[in-house]
């Protein structure tokens, strides 16, 4: 962080040569945080923009869509700049309760395209996303992806956090499906190299043994729902992996006393040993 200025930065790669890479970064002062947009050369720079805006309040001129994309449109403040106060009240409108539809929005009777909102409640779209679609038949002529308000501020949370203690439950919650133990273990990483802490090596092998409980069931998950996406169908190979999956949860319920927000981890080691007695825990492993 600095204090007089914010830095966009841009990494380029070329497609036939990925060894070719490249760097730009872009100050901006921090009291008129004004950048020009890379959007017109580089598509894929659209999104990532938008979260710059969002959460660290840069504004780039010449940008097509420059709107928020994590926090609802009448969020007050960026909630990563140096200006940020979390304690301030947010005061969230009626407005956004009511029917997106405007007036101006509805299409006329004669028109040969229909407006169809999909999710966040369908089935096949994960999470809170909302796609606003505009369909001629059965064709989708322009849709507008809405990926829901998902930033917690979690990085602040963790500045403000002890290392020992405070910031291990957040990991857990980065990716509050199935990896929640591979978060902590890279948090735990970061911060024992920083304090040369060394871990003893019996404390290695349960974090080595959780972490790819973990990783099992995250990709159980993972096939299930994109067979889920590829086909449509909520039974047959969804339901076999979750069935699945829930053997791996029972075993890192014995394990870490969760099944999903874990806080096992700790610098230096992991909270709790295996289980008593380990003969009955390693037959269900």
């Amino acid at each position: 962080e600095y204090d007089d200025r914010y830095e966009s930065i841009y990494h380029l790669r070329k497609y036939d040569d990925p060894t070719q890479e490249v760097g730009v970064v872009v100050p901006t002062p921090r009291d008129r945080p004004v950048s020009q947009t890379a959007e017109p050369v580089y598509r894929t720079a659209d999104w990532h923009e938008r979260e710059a805006y969002d959460l660290v309040g840069i504004e780039y001129e010449g940008h097509p869509d420059l709107r928020r994309i994590l926090l609802p449109e009448t969020w007050q403040g960026h909630p990563l700049g140096l200006d940020y106060h979390q304690d301030k009240p947010q005061i969230v409108t009626l407005a956004e309760n009511k029917n997106p539809l405007e007036p101006d929005h509805r299409a006329p009777d004669d028109a040969e395209t229909m407006f169809l909102n999909i999710g966040p409640h369908h089935p096949a779209t994960h999470g809170v996303l909302h796609l606003k679609t505009v369909l001629d038949g059965e064709q989708v002529v322009d849709v507008d992806p809405d990926i829901g308000y998902l930033h917690r501020c979690e990085e602040q949370m963790a500045q403000q956090g002890t290392y020992r203690y405070q910031i291990m439950p957040y990991p857990d919650r980065w990716d509050y499906a199935s990896a929640g133990i591979l978060n902590e273990w890279a948090y735990a990483r970061a911060a024992e190299d920083l304090a040369d802490i060394e871990v003893p090596e019996y404390a290695q092998v349960m974090r080595t043994m959780s972490a790819e409980l973990c990783r099992i069931a995250a990709h159980l998950l993972a096939v299930g729902t994109f067979a889920l996406d590829v086909y449509g169908d909520f039974t047959a190979i969804f339901m076999y992996a979750l069935q699945d999956r829930e053997v791996v949860q029972n075993i890192l319920e014995d394990l870490t006393g969760q099944r999903m927000m874990f806080n096992y981890f700790r610098l230096g080691g992991v909270v709790w040993d295996l289980p008593e007695p380990r003969d009955e825990f390693f037959e269900k492993v």
